[in-house]
């Protein structure tokens, strides 16, 4: 399989909106960066480590400003947490989605 067929996958997944936009842009960051083949061979956390240090990256982020902020209960706090953790595991679940998919067509 090429790297164009791969990124031709991701985004016929992305306008058919079964994909999240980010994940679209971390599939083909990969797919371009490493060659599709080389991707596919390479272990799926190699891959997922950098959405989850930037997941991190942005929480630490959020919920210091949210500490500051005293008008926010901490229940509130919880469900931005909440939510921010929901999308994350949809990111990397689309992204292994794809993965799969371009993995059994090459």
């Amino acid at each position: 399989m090429t790297n164009e067929s791969a990124i031709n996958i991701v985004n016929e997944h992305h306008e058919s909106g079964k994909i999240d936009a980010v994940a679209r842009v971390f599939l083909c960051e990969d797919i371009l960066e490493n060659g599709v083949d080389e991707w596919l061979c390479d272990l799926p956390d190699n891959n997922l480590s950098e959405i989850i240090e930037l997941a991190e990256e942005k929480s630490r982020d959020f919920i210091q400003s949210l500490g500051s902020d005293e008008s926010i209960d901490e229940a509130s706090k919880l469900e931005h947490t909440r939510k921010r953790m929901i999308v994350l595991v949809k990111l990397v679940s689309d992204y292994m989605l794809v993965r799969e998919l371009i993995h059994k067509q090459s």
